[in-house]
């Protein structure tokens, strides 16, 4: 699958969703012809009454899914004067005008549609945007501020916010802001990852250490959150804690910066043996062959049916090996299938990915690269991956399933349900599967 065709898929994915935006702002404002102004029905399958404005309003949204921002302009402007002032028109105005890099245009008529519906978020978020992309941040972050004013609960707002907070050097208003949606959402590990450098740069280490060690609960599978972790408390000169914390990092992943510092606060701690007995089993991987190394991972997944056990005695063979020769492909193939077994997706993923550029004949790999990228929350390389693997093993219920998993995180329920029903054809007894075909469907 060659580059440009996805990017190609990419585009015309985003320029779907920009339409469907447009068409649901249309359906929160509807454009109503001047006979009918003030008396709009609403017909029995919910869908508002097509007219002139309409039409020509969906033909300017047409020509904008083709890049004709400028002949979409003119419909636009032939709509409003069949219906002047409608908010959604105002909007698609505004952001032909930024496609076409006429910035100031694009913030002029985002604006009317703001002021035409001062109840509708979107148009807000819509003059904040442009504003924050003219590189005006002092008035993107008003237009956030006012939003998050008159829509509290508008989460976007408040994440947009933070992050022009940030760009703008106002670390502390960031974080206010950042703990604001941490209340909301305090399982959000990727919030919690956004603010700890911020607690680091205002410092603020009891802040930090409290969101690292959150960090450890929601991800403890994460051996930089826990050397972070003891990088804080060794900061604050709290050693015993910084050990156990660097004990956890170095079970997790046998990494030599890890071993070092370990080494180093045992020291301090008045333990030299285990210092000691940490850098001669660090000699001791250096000095092996990798060869050797090898035989040894392999026999350990030979040997023992526990994910976890083994991942914490192979992986350190197996990234030793990587030190030194970071294309080895049977070591990238199983330190991938390891990090996978014990939940390590952000590894795993891009592990077995490399594994696959090496040797692509193995579609169980395919499988689990694609659902590494899902469980990590990427889901626009799970498709990526996914469509690869479909290509290659075309039918296969497994990867179809997958695929349309990939989709439905995305949001994409309709192409979701085509491959999920694809899969089901192929396997009918999947009663996972049909539960969700049927769910959507409901």
């Amino acid at each position: 699958m060659s580059h440009s065709w996805r990017s190609g898929r990419c585009a015309r994915g985003l320029l779907r969703g920009l339409l469907g935006c447009v068409l649901a702002l249309l359906l929160v404002s509807p454009i109503e012809s001047p006979a009918q102004e003030g008396t709009t029905r609403i017909l029995p399958d919910n869908k508002l009454p097509e007219t002139r404005a309409q039409q020509l309003f969906v033909q300017g949204l047409t020509q904008a899914f083709l890049d004709n921002h400028q002949e979409a302009l003119a419909l636009y402007d032939k709509a409003l004067q069949m219906q002047p002032g409608a908010p959604a028109l105002l909007a698609a105005k505004a952001t032909a005008y930024e496609a076409l890099e006429d910035l100031p245009s694009a913030l002029y008529y985002a604006e009317q549609a703001r002021t035409e519906a001062p109840e509708t978020p979107a148009y807000y978020h819509l003059v904040a945007q442009l504003h924050k992309r003219s590189g005006d941040l002092a008035a993107a972050a008003s237009a956030y501020e006012a939003l998050v004013a008159r829509f509290p609960d508008d989460t976007a707002a408040l994440q947009h916010l933070a992050q022009v907070y940030e760009l703008r050097g106002q670390d502390a208003a960031a974080l206010a802001t950042y703990e604001k949606l941490i209340a909301q959402s305090p399982q959000d590990a990727g919030l919690r990852r956004t603010v700890l450098p911020l607690y680091e740069r205002t410092g603020d280490l009891d802040g930090a250490t409290q969101t690292a060690r959150m960090l450890t609960e929601l991800e403890p599978a994460d051996a930089d959150l826990w050397h972070t972790l003891g990088d804080l408390y060794a900061e604050q000169s709290r050693f015993e804690a910084a050990a156990r914390a660097y004990e956890r990092a170095l079970a997790l992943s046998d990494a030599s910066r890890t071993r070092d510092t370990l080494a180093a606060v045992y020291r301090t701690l008045g333990r030299p043996a285990a210092a000691d007995s940490l850098d001669a089993s660090e000699k001791d991987l250096k000095d092996t062959a990798i060869a050797d190394l090898l035989d040894r991972a392999q026999g350990l997944v030979d040997e023992s049916s526990d994910p976890a056990e083994v991942y914490d005695e192979a992986a350190p063979l197996l990234r030793e090996i990587l030190s030194r020769d970071p294309d080895h492909p049977e070591a990238t193939a199983l330190l991938g299938d390891l990090s996978y077994a014990v939940g390590a997706y952000d590894e795993a993923a891009e592990l077995l990915s490399q594994a696959l550029q090496a040797n692509p004949r193995s579609q169980e790999r395919w499988r689990r690269a694609a659902d590494a990228y899902l469980q990590a929350d990427v889901p626009e390389r799970a498709v990526a991956t996914a469509e690869e693997a479909v290509l290659l093993f075309p039918g296969q219920p497994a990867l179809l399933e997958l695929l349309g998993d990939a989709h439905a995180q995305q949001g994409d329920v309709t192409t979701a349900r085509d491959y999920w029903q694809q899969a089901l054809d192929r396997a009918p007894n999947r009663d996972a599967l049909r539960e969700k075909l049927n769910h959507v469907r409901n």
